[in-house]
């Protein structure tokens, strides 16, 4: 799954030329969550949830096999390790999203 930039996250300006550290405070586009979310058959949780009552939610060392959900964080990591510049076109900058879904938890497997 290959996306630009700008089809991942939301501006609040008209701007298509963003310094890197700048993409980690804009949030993610709700259509891009859902494709996500059905292409990997995850859920996606917002950051802020800080408690669960199963002893290995959150926990970065279950499979990602058996993993449920993603996050922003997730999501900065695939995207992130691809920019080689300290800034990004957002209409031309495009990502790559690995295949499966142990590939999208695992950053060191190649996608």
């Amino acid at each position: 799954m290959k996306l630009k930039i700008a089809e991942i996250f939301t501006t609040l300006s008209d701007r298509s030329i963003y310094p890197v550290e700048e993409l980690l405070l804009l949030n993610l586009r709700p259509s891009f969550i859902h494709e996500v979310s059905t292409f990997y058959n995850l859920t996606y949780e917002e950051d802020t949830v800080t408690d669960g009552n199963v002893c290995f939610y959150k926990n970065k060392d279950v499979r990602p096999e058996y993993r449920d959900t993603f996050h922003k964080n997730d999501i900065l990591e695939i995207v992130l390790q691809q920019i080689v510049s300290k800034s990004v076109n957002l209409e031309k900058t495009t990502v790559t999203f690995p295949e499966k879904v142990h590939c999208f938890f695992n950053r060191k497997t190649t996608l």
